[in-house]
C-alpha cells in the first residue's frame, strides 16, 4: 500500500512537471481513438482482415504459412483476442451480459469487435509515439521547447492519425522504431551494454512488426560508431566488439520471437517469387533499373508533395527537409548524424519503392517533426525582431491548418463514410431486389437480395458486364444490354480517384477506358456523394434511364 501511493505521488509530481506534454499527449489520443468504429459493420481497409484472420486463426495453426508481413502484430493480437475472449465468456456467464451490451453492443458482435481490439491496440500504440518523440528530441537538443513542439506536430501527423485507426501494422511499426531509436541514443550517452541488447532487441520487434522496420539497425550502429570514435577505440571495435555483436544477435532474436516461423519454415520464408515468402516483399519493389528505383528524384519529390504535405503540412516539410541541410553544415555534431543518416536513407529508399503507399511514411514524420521543430526555435533565436515575428506568425498559420486538418480527419471517421452514406440512400430510393451494377475500386457494400424477407440488391460488376457485352458496342446498345438482358437499373461507381474521372472524361473514339469512365461519360447521374476528406471516396450512382424530374 505505501508503494502504491509513493507511485501515485511520483506520477503526481511527473505530470506537474510536464503539464504541456500532457496536454499533448492528451490531444493526440483524442484524435487517434475518436471515430476508432470507422465503417462498421463493413470493413473498408483492405489489409485490416488479412491481420484479424490471420490472428484468429493462430488458435487452429500458429504457422501462417506465408511471410509477405511478418507476424508479431498477428501474435499481439491474438493474445489480446484471447484475453478479451476469456473475459467475455465468464461475463456472459452472469448477468452482467445485458449490462455489457448495452453500454458496449458490439461487445458479442464478433467478428466486428476483434478489428476494435485490432483498432485499440494500433491507436495506443500511436498515442505512446508521442512520448517517444518527446523524449528522443529532448535528448538531441536539450531543449523543452523543441521537444514539447516536435511532439504537437507529430501529434497532429495525418498519417499516424489515420494508420491508429486501423488494426493494421505501420501505427506499432513506428512506435517499435522510435523505441529502438531512444535506447540507441542511450548507447551513446552511456555505452552500457545493456543499452545495446534493449536497442537490439527492440530493433527486431520493429522488424518483427513490418520489414521496413529494419531500417531502425543502421541508427542503432550509427550510435555505436559515434560512441567508439569519441572514447578513440581501436578501428576493429567497430564491427568487432562484444556490445554491437551482441546487439547484432538480440536484434534477430527479437525478430525471431515475434517471426518465429522465418525460422522453423525456412524454405517458405525465403520464397521470392510470390506473397507466400518475405523475400517476394523485396523482389517487387526492384523496379526496372538503378536509376529508376534509386536516382528517381521527381517520384520522390511527388510522394514528398502528396503525403508529407498533407501528412505534417507543407511548412514543416519543408523546415525538416531544410533541418537535415542545415545541421550538417552548420550545426554538426556526433549525436545529430544518426538521426540525419537515418531520415535521408528512409526517405531515399523507401519514397522511391515503384509500388507505394501513403502508410510506408509513416516511421519518417516523427523525425521529420523533431527536424522541423529544431530549425523553428532556431528561426526564432534570430536577432532581428522582424524574422522572428515573420517566423512566428507562419508557424501560426501552418499549425492551425494541422489542428483544423487532424480534426477534420476525425470528425469524418467519427461520422458516415460517403459509401455508408451512399448505401442509406440506395435503400431509401431504390426498390428492393433492384439489379445494380458497381464499379470502381472501393465498392459500396450491398447486401445479396434475399426473395423470402424481400430484402437486398441483386448485384453484378460492370467490369465484368461491359466484357460480357463487349467494349467496342456503342454507348447505346450497352445501356440497352444492360438494361434488357442483364436488367440492370442503377450503377454505383465509387473510387478515391472517381473526381478525377469526372473531371477528365476519357475522349471520344478511346477504346481504352474503365467501367468507372464509361459509367461517368455515358449515363445519367443521378446523385453523388463527394469526400469531405482524403480518407473517403467520391461515391456516384448513376441510371440507365433519364431520372424523372
Amino acid at each position: 500500500m505505501i508503494k502504491f501511493k509513493t507511485a501515485l505521488k511520483r506520477l503526481k509530481v511527473l505530470i506537474l512537471e510536464h503539464k504541456l506534454l500532457v496536454l499533448i499527449v492528451l490531444i493526440g489520443t483524442v484524435l487517434r481513438f475518436s471515430g476508432i468504429m470507422w465503417g462498421f459493420p463493413f470493413i473498408f481497409q483492405p489489409d485490416e482482415p488479412t491481420l484479424v484472420r490471420g490472428a484468429t486463426g493462430i488458435r487452429f495453426d500458429p504457422n501462417p504459412h506465408h511471410f509477405d508481413w511478418p507476424t508479431l502484430q498477428t501474435y499481439l493480437l491474438f493474445f489480446v483476442f484471447s484475453i478479451y475472449a476469456k473475459f467475455s465468456d465468464i461475463l456472459n456467464g452472469t448477468a452482467l451480459r445485458g449490462f455489457m451490451d448495452s453500454i458496449f453492443p458490439l461487445w458479442n458482435d464478433r467478428p466486428n469487435v476483434f478489428y476494435l481490439w485490432g483498432r485499440f491496440v494500433s491507436a495506443f500504440f500511436g498515442s505512446l509515439s508521442i512520448v517517444l518523440v518527446y523524449l528522443i528530441s529532448q535528448k538531441l537538443f536539450k531543449s523543452k521547447r523543441v521537444s514539447l513542439f516536435a511532439s504537437l506536430i507529430f501529434a497532429l501527423s495525418l498519417q499516424n492519425i489515420e494508420d491508429s485507426h486501423f488494426a493494421t501494422l505501420d501505427s506499432t511499426m513506428t512506435f517499435w522504431v522510435l523505441l529502438a531509436f531512444y535506447l540507441s541514443q542511450k548507447i551513446y550517452e552511456t555505452g552500457r551494454l545493456k543499452y545495446y541488447v534493449l536497442a537490439g532487441f527492440i530493433s527486431g520487434l520493429a522488424a518483427s512488426t513490418k520489414y521496413n522496420g529494419a531500417f531502425v539497425c543502421l541508427p542503432l550502429f550509427l550510435y555505436h560508431v559515434a560512441l567508439s570514435i569519441r572514447d578513440r577505440r581501436p578501428l576493429y571495435y567497430f564491427l568487432f566488439s562484444r556490445n554491437i555483436l551482441l546487439a547484432a544477435l538480440f536484434s534477430i532474436l527479437g525478430f525471431l520471437v515475434g517471426t518465429p516461423y522465418a525460422l522453423i519454415d525456412f524454405r517458405t520464408f525465403i520464397i521470392s517469387d510470390s506473397p507466400k515468402g518475405a523475400l517476394w516483399q523485396f523482389a517487387r519493389q526492384k523496379g526496372v533499373g538503378f536509376k529508376e528505383r534509386y536516382l528517381n528524384f521527381a517520384l520522390l519529390e511527388s510522394r514528398i508533395r502528396t503525403f508529407s504535405f498533407r501528412s505534417i503540412t507543407p511548412l514543416f516539410t519543408i523546415l525538416a527537409l531544410g533541418g537535415m541541410v542545415y545541421i550538417v553544415f552548420y550545426r554538426l555534431k556526433k549525436g545529430y548524424l544518426p538521426l540525419i543518416i537515418f531520415a535521408l536513407f528512409y526517405l531515399l529508399y523507401v519514397g522511391q519503392f515503384p509500388t507505394f503507399l501513403s502508410q510506408y511514411f509513416n516511421p519518417l514524420f516523427p523525425f521529420m517533426a523533431i527536424l522541423a521543430s529544431y530549425v523553428i526555435f532556431e528561426l526564432l533565436g534570430e536577432k532581428r525582431k522582424g524574422v522572428r515575428l515573420a517566423v512566428l506568425l507562419v508557424v501560426l498559420i501552418s499549425l492551425g491548418f494541422g489542428f483544423y486538418n487532424a480534426f477534420k480527419l476525425t470528425y469524418v471517421f467519427s461520422t458516415e463514410d460517403s459509401r455508408l452514406r451512399a448505401r442509406d440512400y440506395i435503400h431509401q430510393n431504390v426498390p428492393e431486389g433492384s439489379w445494380i451494377a458497381l464499379a470502381g475500386g472501393d465498392k459500396v457494400e450491398l447486401e445479396e437480395y434475399n426473395p423470402k424477407i424481400g430484402y437486398g440488391y441483386n448485384v453484378k460488376s460492370l467490369s465484368h458486364l461491359l466484357g460480357l457485352i463487349g467494349p467496342h458496342e456503342g454507348d447505346k446498345i450497352i445501356r440497352e444490354s444492360l438494361k434488357n438482358e442483364y436488367h440492370i437499373n442503377y450503377i454505383v461507381v465509387s473510387d478515391y480517384g472517381l473526381g478525377d474521372i469526372i473531371n477528365e472524361p476519357f475522349l471520344p473514339g478511346c477504346e481504352e477506358f474503365s467501367s468507372e469512365q464509361w459509367a461517368v461519360q455515358s449515363l445519367y447521374h443521378v446523385v453523388s456523394f463527394p469526400p469531405r476528406f482524403y480518407n473517403e471516396p467520391y461515391v456516384a450512382i448513376y441510371s440507365i434511364d433519364k431520372p424523372k424530374s
